[in-house]
């Protein structure tokens, strides 16, 4: 993809998808579930929001 073509694809607010843990640090899906179905609830599709999601480690 080109600079120009990201620019024409990448519209509406940059929204992180936060990375959730249970307490004893294990990944906890049903809240990362959660989280993504309340965007898509919210009317996020692609071409309207920019999902960052990341890394580290």
């Amino acid at each position: 993809m080109t600079v120009e073509e990201a620019k024409h694809r990448w519209r509406g607010p940059v929204v992180p998808v936060l990375t959730i843990f249970n307490d004893d640090l294990s990944l906890d899906l049903a809240g990362l579930r959660g989280n993504i179905r309340y965007l898509l609830d919210a009317g996020a599709r692609a071409g309207n929001i920019v999902l960052l999601v990341c890394g580290a480690g």
